[in-house]
């Protein structure tokens, strides 16, 4: 069951479970088992109901007169009986447990009265054990639960409760509120608190009256007593300072033998420094010879190494001169290759001599006619080839220009989209920068606004901060970094600070509500301080940032390591500052361009990296503060730049646009007039060849032309050959040119490895140099320490006859004063002692000649004086003291009582209406604090027109009484009430009613138990059979031996 659950169920520790009459009134034994809550004791007059609430009274420690049983205890005990016990069993359960370690779930309170004899007490444990037989446990359990056993209103006797419901007066209503609520107790303790201190007033006047009187007495005896002293005291000086004298030259010759011993231990260090510095050399002479054979082992393989690949670039160079000798081969048959081709050339221009010749003997016997249409044919040919030629290459240039200028058109019209696009998003910067000087949170989109309103709504443990941007802005003197800032930083810019998980719960739910994806952070504020690893030699961001709160700013340092990042201006200086001494330096901010800026680090591996830092168009700080005029400037200066790049960008565009459609309109020119050209000299064409055709015989002509075209062939092969050749070549030249590089690169390595080897060489030969001056410093160590030591033993000497001196100065010295007795102070020399010396003996003669009487007795009289002073003033301060806190007590008392008064007077007004206004009755109570005095005013009919209650019928004035009781005791808060015959006087009626009034009130008080006690049947009550309701009758006793008191 949880604390919550507890607080709406009835109350178990203090609740009474049993109660168990022994001998007791009327009874010789009686066992009753109560409820929680509500209990009804019902039975005839006569039948012992009213010794139930007498036995929890007396079984809790009441005493026999609140009882009204009479006067003793004794008269409790059932006539005939010498002994009764009353036993009480209350449960202790709960958070409001009595010491459950030791009691268990049950307490049993056992109260023995004896005839003879004292009462006894035992406190009984679950078990059964009993824990303890004090009053004063008893007590502080009864204060524990709650329960008022001596409270009249808590525990209303037939003769209380008979008085109260038949009471009349104003004053006698005002008693019972007094005494119920026991204000008139609270009042009675500040009355005798205020007159016990008025008395404590008049002793604190006659002790302060007493302590000046001994202030007077004691400043005339210290008077007396200094002169007197004056004296004494001189004389205890010249023998201190005598003794101090004698000391002082002890002390100067101590000083002596200390300043000497001094340079004996410095000796000593010097010695063992010089020790420590051979030890040094010896180890390097030690290391030298291991590393002398390190080093000439690295000489031999350094050698070696030199020999080995001085073969291997022998090889290199007979790989090289193999190579040439290929090269100058193929070249050779190269040149036989060209003189072949150079043959054939001169043997068809042979042929075609002889090819003219028989040409013209044709021609001749032709007419000569031949030769003039050939010449035509060829033109013709020649000039449709052109033609041809001159179209298929407008038309390749027309393919060559869609190819090839297409893809330079698209990339002038992405430059001329993405300057366009530049300055919409330069616009759109200006925009946002300076809509989020007029509000901040403009920069943080167009949601913000209703997820704050939902954040300020919500009900959070602790209110949510953020968007941390809003508490942190840039320093004037850092705005050109800003960029930076908010780029690197943006994400936990956006996001929003809570201190629990509960929180970001609820947090989360209303980002997501507005799908908004800022970011919640969950961080207690916690302080801590990050100084110490902070980079010192550079400024940082948290330098060039201001936080409105400590809590955000320590947060961006615990997750952005902000501290530890540098800002630069000098981008070049980027690497100096992270290899430089500030190991707390993790990267390096510097500016760049407009656009970006960089971050330099060093990664895992110890290698130093650049990375850009692409700004982003949104500002995620606080612009409150103002923007600087040269961030607008500058980014109107940007927007010019950006139109202009772009007014650029389309000009381009625009004119390689209209270069391409020329060209392309020319060469489509020049395609149609080929295509318009070919058909005419086509038709030419071939008329001339129809000509030819028809002409003489063309053997001896066709033999020389074929003669000439198998020339030609082989001239064809001869270059093809050529041009394999030349490959050939080409190849032999690259191999020959790689191994050539190869033969540089392997004599460059040679030459390093001979470097090498020589370097190696020279390290041997320093060895031997660097030894033989370490052997020279290891000389000089040992004849600077012989020194030392000579110099050491004459100290020790002197030391011997200085300690001589001292033993026989301390001698004379302690004869005269020991020296724990007058210490040397500062300043204190021979001159100065012996001038204070002669001082005082002229002081001492001067007194001895005016003085006079007994320095005891000034003494003596002296000490008397000041211990009656410091008793009577350790008196008057205390009682001071107590007079002013109780005095403050009584006021601060006197104001909770009356707040008390008022707020009870408040709640029984209340619950007073309430009960009322269960019948359909309305009214009020009027308090008279001044006169003692509680009015009753009443409306039947629930109009303001109220009356008093002596108007009232006898059962509505009953009626009207107990909703007066209920009232009472809803501030009292008594853990157990109980009501002895409260309705005898109404009629059944009034009864019902009140009984149901009680029931419903007391229902909702569920902290509280409560016994009635009545003779009347109760059976018909409304509400009566509720599981809170337990009713017990109880059955006429036998009275054969009847007590007195029934």
């Amino acid at each position: 069951m949880t604390q919550a659950d507890e607080g709406t169920l009835p109350s178990t520790a203090g609740v009474i479970e049993k109660i168990v009459l022994k001998n007791f009134m009327c009874h010789d034994h009686l066992e009753v088992a109560l409820g929680p809550q509500l209990n009804f004791i019902i039975g005839n007059n006569g039948s012992g109901k009213s010794a139930i609430l007498t036995g929890l009274s007396v079984g809790l420690g009441s005493k026999a007169s609140n009882t009204n049983r009479g006067k003793s205890l004794q008269n409790l005990i059932k006539r005939g009986r010498t002994t009764s016990r009353v036993t009480i069993t209350l449960a202790n359960v709960g958070h409001e447990a009595y010491m459950p370690e030791l009691y268990g779930n049950k307490v049993t309170v056992e109260r023995v009265l004896k005839k003879e004899g004292v009462a006894g007490y035992f406190l009984k444990a679950e078990n059964g054990k009993t824990v303890s037989t004090k009053k004063a446990d008893l007590d502080n359990m009864l204060h524990k639960y709650g329960i008022a056993i001596d409270n009249p209103m808590a525990f209303l006797s037939q003769d209380n409760a008979r008085g109260f419901i038949t009471s009349s007066s104003d004053a006698q209503k005002y008693k019972f509120y007094e005494i119920g609520s026991r204000i008139f107790q609270n009042k009675m303790d500040l009355v005798e608190t205020g007159s016990n201190n008025r008395e404590m007033f008049s002793k604190v006047a006659t002790l302060a009256a007493a302590v000046e009187d001994a202030e007077k007495k004691r400043s005339k005896a210290r008077k007396t007593y200094e002169q007197f002293k004056e004296g004494k005291n001189l004389k205890k000086e010249r023998l201190l300072v005598e003794a101090k004298m004698r000391w002082a030259e002890v002390a100067k010759f101590r000083e002596k033998r200390a300043e000497i011993l001094q340079k004996d231990t410095d000796l000593d260090e010097d010695i063992t420094h010089i020790d420590q510095q051979t030890a040094q050399l010896d180890q390097q002479l030690a290391e030298f010879d291991t590393n002398k054979e390190a080093a000439a082992q690295a000489a031999q393989t350094a050698e070696e190494a030199e020999v080995l690949f001085r073969s291997q670039c022998e090889g290199v160079r007979e790989q090289t001169a193999e190579a040439k000798t290929e090269l100058i081969k193929i070249q050779d048959t190269i040149k036989d290759a060209e003189s072949n081709t150079k043959a054939l050339a001169q043997e068809i221009a042979k042929q075609e001599r002889l090819l003219k010749v028989e040409q013209k003997r044709i021609d001749a016997i032709n007419g000569g006619s031949l030769e003039e249409m050939q010449r035509r044919l060829d033109a013709a040919e020649s000039e449709l080839r052109e033609v041809t030629d001159a179209g298929r290459a407008a038309q390749e240039q027309l393919n060559e220009i869609d190819e090839t200028q297409s893809a330079a058109v698209r990339a002038k019209g992405d430059a001329k989209k993405k300057a366009e696009e530049e300055i919409g998003r330069l616009k759109e910067t200006k925009r946002h920068m300076l809509s989020t000087q007029t509000d901040p949170l403009n920069a943080f989109g167009p949601k913000i606004h209703q997820v704050m309103r939902a954040i300020r709504d919500t009900r959070f443990r602790n209110k949510p901060i953020g968007p941390l941007g809003l508490h942190v802005s840039v320093k004037d003197e850092y705005k050109d970094f800003s960029d930076i800032f908010s780029t690197v930083l943006t994400k936990t810019l956006e996001s929003f600070l809570v201190t629990n998980s509960d929180d970001e719960k609820t947090l989360n739910a209303i980002l997501r509500r507005h799908n908004m994806r800022s970011g919640v952070i969950v961080r207690r504020d916690d302080r801590f301080d990050y100084l110490s690893g902070m980079a010192r030699s550079h400024r940082t961001f948290v330098d060039a940032l201001d936080f409105d709160n400590e809590y955000v700013k320590l947060t961006m340092i615990d997750l952005n390591n902000i501290e530890k990042f540098v800002i630069s201006k000098d981008r070049d200086r980027a690497k100096e500052i992270l290899q430089g001494p500030d190991r707390n330096v993790m990267s390096v901010f510097s500016l760049f361009n407009h656009h970006s800026g960089q971050r330099s680090s060093i990664n895992d591996t110890g290698a130093f990296r650049i990375d850009p830092v692409h700004y982003l168009s949104e500002f995620k700080m606080n612009r409150s503060a103002g923007l600087s005029l040269s961030a607008v400037k500058r980014l109107e200066l940007e927007i010019t730049a950006a139109v202009e790049a772009a007014k650029t960008a389309n000009d381009d565009y625009e004119r390689l646009t209209n270069q391409i459609r020329h060209e392309k309109e020319i060469l489509a020119s020049k395609d149609r007039d080929s295509r318009k050209r070919q058909k005419p000299l086509k038709e030419r064409i071939y008329e001339l060849k129809n000509k030819l055709s028809e002409n003489a015989d063309m053997a001896a002509i066709e033999s020389l032309t074929e003669s000439i075209q198998d020339l030609q062939n082989q001239t064809t092969i001869q270059r093809t050959d050529l041009a394999d050749l030349q490959g050939e070549l080409a190849k032999a030249q690259a191999s020959y040119q790689a191994l050539g590089e190869s033969l540089k690169q392997s004599q460059s390595q040679l030459l390093r490895l001979r470097a090498e080897s020589d370097s190696k060489r020279l390290d041997l030969a320093e060895f031997d140099q660097m030894k033989a001056l370490i052997l020279g410093q290891r000389a000089h160590y040992e004849k600077s320490k012989q020194k030392r030591v000579d110099k050491k033993a004459q100290y020790q000497e002197f030391v011997v006859r200085l300690a001589e001196e001292i033993v026989t100065l301390e001698a004379v010295a302690r004869e005269t004063m020991p020296a724990e007795q007058c210490p040397l102070m500062t300043g204190d020399t021979e001159q100065t002692l012996g001038a204070r010396l002669n001082q005082i003996i002229q002081v001492i003669e001067s007194l001895e000649n005016r003085l006079g009487g007994s320095f005891e007795a000034a003494q003596q009289r002296l000490t008397e004086c000041e211990a009656r002073y410091e008793n009577l003033k350790t008196s008057f301060d205390d009682f001071h003291s107590i007079h002013k806190r109780v005095d403050d007590d009584v006021m601060f008392r006197t104001l909770d009582l009356k707040e008390t008064i008022e707020n009870w007077t408040n709640t029984i007004n209340q619950s007073f209406k309430l009960s009322l206004h269960q019948r359909g009755f309305d009214g009020e109570l009027v308090f008279d604090h001044k006169k003692q005095l509680l009015q009753m005013h009443v409306s039947k009919d629930g109009s303001s027109n109220f009356r008093a209650v002596d108007s009232l019928s006898g059962g509505e004035k009953s009626f009207t009484q107990i909703a007066l009781l209920l009232a009472i005791w809803q501030p009292m808060r008594a853990k157990i009430r109980g009501l002895d015959e409260f309705d005898v006087f109404m009629d059944s009626v009034n009864r019902k009613m009140a009984m149901k009034m009680m029931l419903l009130t007391l229902r909702k008080q569920q902290k509280s138990q409560t016994i009635f006690i009545t003779p009347q049947d109760i059976a018909d009550v409304e509400g009566i059979n509720g599981p809170d309701v337990h009713i017990h009758r109880i059955a006429d006793p036998k009275r054969v031996n009847n007590s007195e008191n029934h």
